[in-house]
């Protein structure tokens, strides 16, 4: 197979290009060992000793490396060692290796952002954190599904405070009027029964009670009784 080009890529690293558009990165050094320039045709024995002897074990290396710092889908291990010039077919063996170990579960992921963020974030906004790192619609919706109870009054209440916020809505203006009105209706109803004629109401203890009420009659009841 051909070599079309080799194009470096910084100090350590160049990429060499294949005529069939395979595209793979080595060390300068190894490039050298292997005696590879463009225009020269590989045979199979340096095909699989770039492949099988080199690549393989850096690119398991470089997926476990990925996934020190923090937990990640699949769609983000292929992209990130799609990113560092690696062969689709072995980045095709390192995410099963990966995957035969447990090291990445895209289930698994889904569920723990799930736990993490239900009571912080709508569902809307999960959901599409979710597909934006490659995790299927599907799977989104079985896992919310599942935690429809949990996730919706907290989803919900998240979502409307979000779009309140977003129209500027003035949380304490609106409970200090509301208060106000609630302060303003008390004094109107003390107001209104002050009104009352004084015959029309009787005194149990210190409580001024109706005339004709349930308590009055037994206020009386109990008058009557102490005499």
């Amino acid at each position: 197979m051909k070599i079309v080009s080799i194009t470096e890529l910084n100090h350590k690293k160049s990429k060499i290009t294949l005529q069939d558009g395979t595209v793979f990165a080595l060390y300068k050094g190894e490039i050298r060992r292997l005696h590879l320039s463009e225009g020269m045709e590989l045979v199979q024995e340096q095909v699989e000793e770039i492949y099988h002897e080199i690549l393989r074990k850096r690119i398991k290396e470089r997926a476990l490396y990925l996934l020190k710092a923090a937990d990640k889908t699949e769609y983000e291990i292929r992209t990130k060692l799609k990113q560092a010039f690696y062969p689709e077919e072995l980045i095709d063996y390192a995410v099963d290796f990966l995957k035969q170990y447990r090291y990445i579960d895209d289930q698994r992921y889904a569920q723990n952002y799930i736990n993490l963020y239900a009571e912080r974030r709508s569902r809307r906004n999960i959901s599409q954190k979710l597909m934006q790192k490659g995790i299927s619609r599907e799977l989104v919706n079985e896992i919310l599904d599942e935690r429809e109870n949990e996730l919706g009054e907290s989803c919900e209440k998240e979502l409307i405070y979000e779009l309140l916020r977003k129209r500027k809505y003035n949380f304490r203006e609106t409970s200090y009027n509301f208060l106000g009105r609630g302060r303003g209706h008390a004094t109107a109803y003390a107001k209104k029964r002050s009104d009352l004629p004084a015959s029309g109401l009787r005194r149990a203890g210190a409580q001024a009670v109706p005339a004709g009420s349930w308590a009055a009659h037994r206020s009386m009841d109990l008058r009557r009784a102490g005499q």
